[in-house]
């Protein structure tokens, strides 16, 4: 259980999720699905994958490392060297997922750390998002494409606030997205995307299917 206090109390209220009392917090499998919904927002951001991270510099690799090391002592793990670019017309990011793995059940959680390339050229780390996060703004990525929205510009951050309570609120470039989650016996996500300042241009709620805290039988 001492892996999981990093993400249990570190980073539960400022990444956007709450526990109810009572809820005991033991390891649960995350499904395959998290592979799904990761794959399915890349495709939706037009995000490419290259195998190895050549679009940084020496420093920005430096960087880059030291974020790696830092989630290794907290037995967070990359799957490989890859990186995940998504280049727009007025902003460039990268990406890569992180994972916490168990023995008996594979996967039990995931974070995505998000840089933004500075006017400088250089990247900074804007962003780290929860495997909740990762599946609500994969579902709103599909709602957003249906509706012939610009998706990348809707969801991709470019700068995250402090938290407002349970929410995990960050500005894009068309507007603004807060996400939180409720976790009880089962964990419930909320999404609401935001369009510069008129009404939500996307509300959702669902039970998410990415699932840490269930007792392992």
């Amino acid at each position: 259980m001492e892996r999981r206090t990093f993400v249990q109390t570190g980073v539960a209220g400022a990444l956007g999720f709450v526990f109810q009392p009572n809820v005991s917090p033991l390891l649960s499998p995350v499904r395959n699905d998290i592979h799904l919904w990761f794959n399915q927002f890349c495709k939706l951001i037009q995000a490419r994958r290259y195998w190895s991270p050549r679009v940084l510099t020496s420093d920005d690799l430096h960087a880059k490392e030291a974020l790696d090391a830092y989630f290794s002592q907290r037995f967070f793990q990359r799957e490989s060297n890859s990186i995940y670019v998504h280049s727009g017309a007025k902003s460039s990011y990268f990406f890569y997922p992180v994972y916490l793995r168990h023995a008996q059940v594979g996967i039990t959680d995931v974070l995505l750390p998000v840089f933004m390339r500075q006017q400088n050229q250089s990247w900074q780390r804007i962003g780290t998002f929860t495997g909740f996060q990762i599946e609500a703004m994969a579902r709103a990525a599909v709602a957003l494409h249906e509706q012939g929205l610009n998706v990348a510009d809707l969801l991709l951050p470019v700068s995250v606030g402090k938290p407002d309570g349970a929410a995990f609120q960050y500005e894009t470039r068309m507007g603004s997205v807060s996400i939180s989650t409720l976790v009880q016996q089962k964990a419930s996500t909320s999404i609401r995307v935001q369009q510069d300042a008129g009404k939500p241009v996307l509300e959702m709620s669902f039970q998410s299917q990415h699932c840490l805290y269930a007792e392992l039988t």
